[in-house]
C-alpha cells in the first residue's frame, strides 16, 4: 500500500503560508517563491516614473491609476495627476507607492487630447537618488481620451507606432533670409506638403525658388526643381505637394513637386533655396502639413 504522502509546508493541510517557523517566508515577502499572478513587486525605495512628451503648446494633465496588493493582503488604489507642460521636452515625474504588488496600472488623457499629441511611458524605478535603475516598463504609448493605456493587458505602442495627429508645424523667416524649418525636439512628422508666401522687393531680378530637405540639418536628402523666374514686386503663394508636377509659374501661384512619402525627425530641416534673392525679399506664412507625433529623442 505504501506510506501515505505527508502534507508539505505551505499547503492547505500543512503549515499556513504566513508561518515562517520552518524557514518559509511570509506571503508577500519579496523573497517568497510564490508571486502574485502578473503582479510586479515594488519596495520601500522603489517608485513609478512617468515620462511624457507634449507636442502641443498648452499643458496637459494625465491621470494615472495604480492598483496595489499590499503586504497585509489588502488592495490599495493610488491615483495621481501628472501635469505635462506645453512644448516638446521630456517631462519625468516620480510617484511614490506603498510596498506591494502592482496588479494593474492605467494612464488616461483629457478630452482635448488627440492622437499623437502626447506620448507617455510608465516605468518602475528601483532604488533612490543617483543609484536608481529603470527596471520594468509597464506601459507606453499615446493616452488618447477614451483609449487608456493599461498594464498588464493593454496597448503597448512604440513611439509613432499608431496614427498621428494631422496638423501643421509653422515657422517665420527674416527679410532677405531663406526659410529654415528645423523639426523640433521630441517630434516626428510625415510631411504631406509645404506652403509658404514669397514676396519680392522692387529690385529688378529674376528670382527662382526651390526647396531642400537636410537630414540632421546637413545631408541633403531631397532638392526640388527650380521654379520659373519670379520678377520684382510680386507676392507668390508657393506650394509643394506630391500631386503637383513641375509647371509654369501662374499669376500669384507657384506649385512644385514634393516626395510622396517622407518622414522627418527632430533636427531634420526643410529649407527654401532662392537664387538672386534680394535683401528685402520676404518669406512668410511657412507651414509643413502632415501627420505629427510626439516622440521622445532617445
Amino acid at each position: 500500500m505504501g506510506t501515505p504522502e505527508q502534507p508539505s509546508p505551505g499547503t492547505a493541510a500543512g503549515t499556513p503560508d504566513n508561518d515562517t517557523s520552518q524557514g518559509f517566508p511570509a506571503y508577500g515577502d519579496p523573497r517568497a517563491s510564490r508571486q502574485v499572478s502578473s503582479g510586479i513587486y515594488v519596495g520601500f525605495q522603489d517608485s513609478l516614473m512617468v515620462e511624457s512628451v507634449n507636442r502641443v503648446s498648452f499643458a496637459v494633465v494625465l491621470s494615472v491609476r495604480v492598483r496595489l496588493l499590499l503586504l497585509d493582503g489588502t488592495v490599495q488604489v493610488c491615483e495621481a495627476d501628472v501635469n505635462v507642460p506645453g512644448g516638446t521636452q521630456i517631462t519625468p515625474q516620480l510617484i511614490q507607492l506603498a510596498p506591494g504588488y502592482i496588479i494593474s496600472a492605467t494612464i488616461q488623457g483629457p478630452s482635448a487630447l488627440k492622437q499623437g499629441m502626447v506620448w507617455a511611458q510608465v516605468s518602475i524605478v528601483r532604488g533612490v537618488a543617483s543609484g536608481a535603475l529603470y527596471n520594468v516598463v509597464l506601459l507606453a504609448g499615446y493616452p488618447e481620451y477614451g483609449a487608456n493605456l493599461s498594464y498588464p493587458n493593454g496597448l503597448f505602442a512604440v513611439p509613432a507606432g499608431v496614427p498621428g495627429n494631422i496638423g501643421t508645424l509653422n515657422w517665420t523667416a527674416a527679410a532677405g533670409a531663406e526659410f529654415v524649418c528645423t523639426i523640433p525636439s521630441n517630434t516626428r512628422i510625415r510631411v504631406w506638403g509645404v506652403a509658404a508666401q514669397f514676396q519680392t522687393s522692387a529690385v529688378v531680378a529674376n528670382r527662382t525658388i526651390s526647396i531642400a530637405v537636410k537630414i540632421g540639418g546637413a545631408i541633403i536628402a531631397f532638392l526640388g526643381a527650380y521654379s520659373a523666374a519670379i520678377t520684382a514686386s510680386q507676392t507668390i503663394q508657393c506650394m509643394w505637394s506630391p500631386c503637383y508636377g513641375t509647371g509654369a509659374l501662374q499669376t500669384g501661384l507657384c506649385v512644385q513637386p514634393w516626395p510622396p512619402d517622407i518622414s522627418l525627425k527632430s533636427g531634420d530641416v526643410v529649407t527654401s533655396v532662392t537664387a538672386l534673392k534680394d535683401a528685402a525679399d520676404q518669406w512668410s506664412n511657412i507651414a509643413l502639413w502632415g501627420e505629427i507625433w510626439a516622440v521622445p529623442d532617445l
